[in-house]
């Protein structure tokens, strides 16, 4: 606790930045899977926490940003194959889905911890109104999937500064 001018105590706040749509969801559905895990028992999990199990879900990073009139996504896919690799844009959404999968199998080993995910994913991006989706392109390369959609020019305004009055 910190201690305010006159000497009462306060309790100091950490303020984080909005999040987006897809953040609130993603937020949600992780709250949502850890109280599904806390209703049923799991004998096979050992002495592992329904917790720890979330925590190491796959899930590809992504940057997506302007430049040029062109939004561009690259996200890092790394043990992907390029066949594996689906992208769609339905609905203002521009979405990157896939699997991973794990081919490697020793049989003369004995795990104690294997760190290599596999699955399917998906990640969405929105994208504004009147994309012409024959214009986008891909390229995948060294595990990294790059995505550029070119801008229609109603999305390529500059930036403008709003007054706030008082």
């Amino acid at each position: 606790m910190a201690e305010t001018a006159n000497g009462n105590k306060a309790v100091a706040t950490v303020e984080r930045r909005p999040l987006g749509l897809f953040e609130r969801l993603e937020e949600e559905m992780n709250d949502m899977r850890r109280q599904m895990f806390g209703f049923f028992p799991r004998p096979f999990l050992g002495g592992a926490r329904p917790t720890q199990l979330l925590d190491t879900t796959w899930a590809p990073t992504a940057d997506a940003y302007e430049k040029d009139g062109t939004y561009v996504v690259k996200a890092e896919l790394p043990g992907v194959k390029k066949d594996d690799v689906k992208i769609t844009l339905e609905e203002g959404l521009l979405t990157i889905e896939g699997k991973r999968e794990e081919e490697k199998e020793v049989k003369e080993a004995r795990y104690h911890s294997c760190e290599r995910f596999a699955g399917s994913f998906r990640r969405s991006f929105g994208v504004p109104e009147g994309i012409d989706a024959g214009k986008i392109t891909a390229e995948f390369k060294d595990g990294v999937l790059e995505v550029r959609v070119p801008l229609p020019a109603t999305a390529r305004t500059a930036a403008k500064t709003i007054p706030v009055k008082g």
